[in-house]
């Protein structure tokens, strides 16, 4: 057997939690996580989390796809019981 089976797609969704210290300036904070998640005026937004996804849309050909779709929960959020500023990045993946 071994080989890929026709009509088994296998697609998920994934998310990528960006999250930074939230001890600086709010300001400094946000251009941050603006050039990680690729928005603004940054000279780095080639960078960003979603640039580096579709530089490599199957991981190495781990997968098929993989595709960031949106940004959720930006501002303070909460993960393993610290408080952290950051941001959701909403992904689609697949394959076969």
């Amino acid at each position: 057997m071994g080989g890929p089976v026709m009509g088994n797609a296998v697609n998920l969704s994934l998310a990528v939690l960006v999250i930074m210290t939230d001890g600086a300036p709010v300001d400094a904070t946000q251009r941050a996580l603006d050039a990680y998640l690729g928005v603004g005026q940054h000279a780095d937004i080639t960078a960003s989390v979603p640039n580096a996804i579709e530089a490599d849309p199957t991981l190495g050909g781990l997968i098929d796809f993989i595709q960031a779709q949106t940004v959720t929960q930006y501002g303070r959020l909460d993960y393993g019981g610290v408080t952290y500023f950051g941001a959701r990045i909403n992904c689609v993946a697949g394959g076969m």
